[in-house]
């Protein structure tokens, strides 16, 4: 179909059918404020600050909501528009007042950005009542709703029905009307995309800072930060740069700035989940036993499996996730090379995602005997870039650093955190560990992209796997429902709980586009393309820490590179 052309204050903008005139604008690079508008969902128009006037009928529209007509002439600044938008935030802003938890300095909030940006009165309003008492979802010091400072935008509903469980609600009638959520029936897998979504911070995920600043401020502690994959290619948009492009370097100076002790890498756990899960697959391949295999280094969709499928316990591989095979290893191998007691080593992990702030407190994780967590705390890039800004860090001025000793990896572990990128990672050492050679083409392009359910036919010596990627556990039952049928579809699927993968995580910088996920992918793509080592089982540093567990006591080495699922499952 043809697109639709019109003007905003006196400036042409292309629109497609049905597109509406703040998705257009947006992608115009015109500026209409807003605050509750996501391309990803459905438009509430409870905010009303995307407001335009119609030049020739004066009447006033939500832009996130109208579509446009051929020739229909528009204003986003008019005084009458301008009026309605500044009473429409500053009540708005009178429901968060001194409570919101992401807001830093007017520029993560939504509502008090905007507020700020128009020069707005931030006390105009008295704050409204208290609506009720924080609340933790399911219990867990993961995700939490503020009940005042909710708008009833109901984003927060709608990415939790499009991404996950429907978890969420809404609850109540009038003025009384509020978020509700399942807990006790059902179980919340804590991706986060509601707290991506929230434009007030009332959905919010439990902050860390305070623990890992304390932990700073310990003489005895020697505090470890590792940075997920993901975060280097997002981790700049907190002082909005560019989406294609990667800050590594960067990144470890910003790290520095902090003042951790040392700066690992959790790509050096993603190596060595590389290496375990590769060899199960081989395992499972020729006993054909529990297959298909699927990844288990996403703790929402781990937490999905065991609440909701938890018949697919036995298929999730025993490997454990990036961040907490890296921190058992500096726990244990690397605190026995230094000789440092390992109650004195605190290890922070800095990642895109929610729910690793609840696999780090599970039990059957933890290393020396039970003693230690791998992973003391789990800060997210939002979190990390609140703590840069307490500290005044300007991005520009970081100059590019290194990291210290444990942080080799190859181009294997830095495109973990996109969708596919696991796959593609264990495919490249399986073939190693199948045919002693690797792989003719590394590029496994067919596992790549940002559609929800993507499948292709890798071969690996004289064998042809049959493998899945999947984003978002929406896309689970169709994946099941093509096993039920056929039981064989698959060898190895991998699946990540947000769009795109780890880029599109709960934990980090909100974006409008979904596009811009999909940049904040290919970014990782550019890290492996430029590394020396491609793959996993090339990495020397995996080489010596896993060489190291093989000269442990069998359940000391099970106990650092596997662990165990359980049936979890809730009525629902």
């Amino acid at each position: 179909m043809k697109n639709i052309s019109f003007s905003l204050n006196g400036k042409k903008i292309s629109a497609k059918p049905e597109e509406s005139v703040l998705h257009a604008a947006l992608k115009a690079g015109m500026k209409i404020p807003h605050v509750c508008f996501g391309t990803e969902l459905k438009p509430t128009e409870s905010c009303r600050t995307c407001i335009v006037e119609d030049e020739e009928t004066g009447r006033i529209h939500t832009s996130c909501a109208l579509v446009p007509k051929e020739g229909m002439k528009l204003r986003s600044d008019t005084e009458k528009i301008e009026k309605a938008r500044k009473i429409n935030l500053e009540l708005l802003f009178a429901g968060h007042q001194d409570q919101c938890h992401d807001c830093n300095e007017g520029r993560w909030c939504k509502i008090a950005y905007q507020c700020e940006s128009l020069g707005l009165d931030l006390k105009k309003y008295a704050p409204r009542e208290n609506k009720g008492l924080i609340e933790r979802f399911d219990g867990e010091s993961v995700i939490e709703f503020d009940p005042s400072s909710c708008i009833n935008c109901n984003k927060c509903i709608e990415a939790c029905r499009k991404c996950s469980v429907a978890y969420l609600f809404e609850k109540g009638i009038g003025k009384d009307v509020t978020i509700g959520n399942h807990g006790g029936k059902m179980a919340c897998t804590f991706c986060g995309k509601c707290t991506i979504v929230c434009p007030t911070g009332a959905i919010r995920t439990h902050n860390s800072i305070a623990a890992v600043e304390a932990a700073l401020k310990n003489p005895k502690k020697i505090v470890i930060v590792q940075p997920a994959p993901a975060i280097r290619g997002t981790l700049g948009e907190g002082w909005n740069k560019e989406y294609d492009k990667t800050w590594t370097g960067k990144m470890y100076a910003a790290l520095r700035c902090i003042g951790f002790d040392k700066i690992f890498d959790v790509n050096f756990g993603a190596d060595i989940t590389t290496m375990v899960e590769a060899k199960e697959l081989g395992e499972r391949l020729e006993k054909k036993e529990n297959l298909p295999m699927f990844t288990s280094c996403c703790p929402s969709w781990v937490r999905y499996v065991e609440h909701f499928q938890p018949q697919l316990v036995p298929n999730l591989t025993s490997a454990r996730s990036p961040h907490i095979h890296s921190g058992g290893a500096y726990k244990t191998w690397w605190a026995q090379q230094e000789n440092i007691n390992p109650d004195d080593i605190f290890v922070v992990s800095v990642l895109p995602c929610t729910a690793k702030k609840y696999e780090i407190r599970r039990k059957e994780l933890m290393v020396n005997d039970g003693k230690h967590y791998p992973v003391d705390e789990a800060l997210t890039t939002r979190e990390f870039i609140t703590m840069l800004r307490d500290r005044n860090v300007e991005w520009d001025d970081l100059k590019e650093e290194n990291p210290d000793e444990l942080a080799e990896y190859s181009g294997a572990g830095a495109i973990y955190g996109s969708s596919g990128g696991v796959m593609e990672s264990a495919l490249r050492s399986a073939a190693w560990f199948l045919t002693g050679k690797n792989l003719p083409k590394l590029e496994l392009t067919e596992v790549r992209g940002m559609e929800g359910i993507k499948s292709a036919e890798i071969k690996i010596g004289d064998r042809t796997l049959k493998v899945g990627v999947v984003a978002t556990v929406q896309n689970i039952p169709q994946v099941l429902s093509i096993l039920k049928k056929d039981p064989d579809a698959f060898h190895y699927i991998e699946v990540m709980a947000c769009p795109g993968g780890c880029v599109g995580g709960g934990g980090q910088p909100s974006y409008d586009f979904i596009t811009q996920v999909d940049k904040r992918r290919k970014n990782l793509y550019t890290i492996d393309d430029h590394k020396s080592i491609r793959c996993a089982h090339e990495n020397t540093q995996v080489a010596k820490y896993l060489s190291w567990c093989d000269t442990q006591k069998p359940t000391v080495k099970k106990s650092l590179l596997e662990t165990r699922f359980f049936d979890r499952k809730t009525t629902h």
